[in-house]
């Protein structure tokens, strides 16, 4: 099978979800398929790839979509794919909302003129995004296994091929208590950095940082951001943060999974209502046999299940949160319970291999139905 993967802007740093969801699943197609990207870099960016790949280094915004439009019938008849795996942006606010529509529409449309099999794969969609809606602009919208979803399903998996051997990261008789919060925003602005405070949750946690501190707890804070001292500065001198600097700290490139394992709860306190997103770092946390505390969204339901698999946490009450968190710490049974549940389920569920042979099944089924 002959796989042409369109996606904008896959290039350094790797950190957000969409780029690595994409380049592992690459890696993994690559296995038994020719597997081509097409994409575009920011500029003070790169892009490298061991697969083949066609990439232009251009600036930000509307670009970087009308060059992949522009580019992607060369592309196939060039390469004469037999599918097209499409991954836009998440985002609909606004004019990004309408390119975004407008990007998913044409690629869709070039892929039908060339008689191509397309499937529009979205990674996330904020509140401004429809699932209803965008399944009326695209032949093939795939979103991953949700309950009020019955179109095409890929699940966003993570690829663990390359991990080193667990080691447990729980120790009953250990006093160290370490919470992990992660972002993937790269942009070392403060604009960024007020983002990750309000709408990924880093306020919470800066807010409940005394009482946690004074339980003998310390948060490690990871976003490409805050390689800048700057960023750092920002959040230390921020009105929310009650953390003592000794029990906070700032960590820049991680390293996954090992970022987890340094860590004994992570903690996702995502406090925005979204339409769609199933976060790579809590997937990723699973696997790594960490156990995660989620923000009680809805959209973070079906992460969570009806099992003892999570903790959810109120990520408006940092009053709440630091008695849930701790009382969490300091139950190792219940840590032990959380990690392996959520292990079990995230392998059967959301592995890249997974991801892949999804793929590989709605082509085999739409050549099915061609073919009688």
């Amino acid at each position: 099978m002959k796989v042409l993967v369109v996606a904008p802007g896959i290039c350094t740093p790797y950190s957000e979800g969409r780029k690595r969801f994409v380049l592992d699943l690459i890696q993994t197609l690559s296995g038994q398929n020719e597997v081509l990207l097409l994409t575009t870099t920011v500029k003070g960016e790169s892009t490298k790839l061991k697969t083949r790949f066609h990439t232009r280094v251009l600036g930000h915004g509307v670009f970087h979509l009308l060059y992949l439009i522009i580019r992607l019938p060369f592309t196939i008849k060039e390469f004469k794919p037999d599918i097209i795996c499409v991954f836009p942006y998440g985002t609909f606010r606004n004019l990004y909302g309408v390119a975004s529509k407008l990007f998913m529409r044409c690629v869709d449309k070039i892929a039908s003129i060339f008689s191509v099999f397309c499937l529009t794969v979205v990674y996330s969609l904020d509140e401004y995004g429809r699932h209803q809606q965008l399944r009326k602009i695209v032949s093939n919208l795939t979103l991953s296994q949700r309950p009020d979803w019955d179109g095409m399903v890929v699940n966003l998996g993570v690829n663990t091929a390359h991990w080193p051997e667990k080691k447990s990261n729980i120790d009953v008789d250990s006093s160290h208590k370490t919470l992990l919060f992660m972002a993937g925003m790269w942009e070392q602005t403060t604009d960024r950095v007020d983002h990750v405070i309000a709408v990924r949750g880093l306020g919470v946690l800066l807010e409940a940082g005394e009482s946690l501190s004074s339980a003998g707890i310390r948060l490690i804070v990871a976003a490409p951001l805050f390689s800048s001292e700057l960023c750092r500065e920002y959040v230390r001198q921020h009105a929310k943060n009650t953390w003592p600097e000794s029990n906070l700290e700032f960590r820049e490139f991680v390293s996954v999974p090992e970022i987890y394992w340094d860590a004994d709860l992570f903690v996702f306190p995502y406090t925005k209502e979204i339409n769609h997103f199933v976060p790579t770092s809590v997937v990723e946390a699973m696997l790594a046999g960490v156990p995660v505390a989620l923000s009680d969204k809805s959209f973070l339901d079906p992460l969570a299940g009806n099992e003892d698999r999570v903790v959810r946490i109120n990520a408006f009450d940092h009053e709440s949160l630091s008695n849930v968190l701790v009382d969490t710490l300091n139950n190792p049974d219940l840590l032990r319970r959380l990690s392996g549940s959520a292990a079990c389920y995230a392998r059967e569920s959301w592995s890249i291999e997974a991801s892949a042979e999804q793929i590989q099944q709605l082509y085999e089924r739409r050549n099915n139905t061609v073919n009688r």
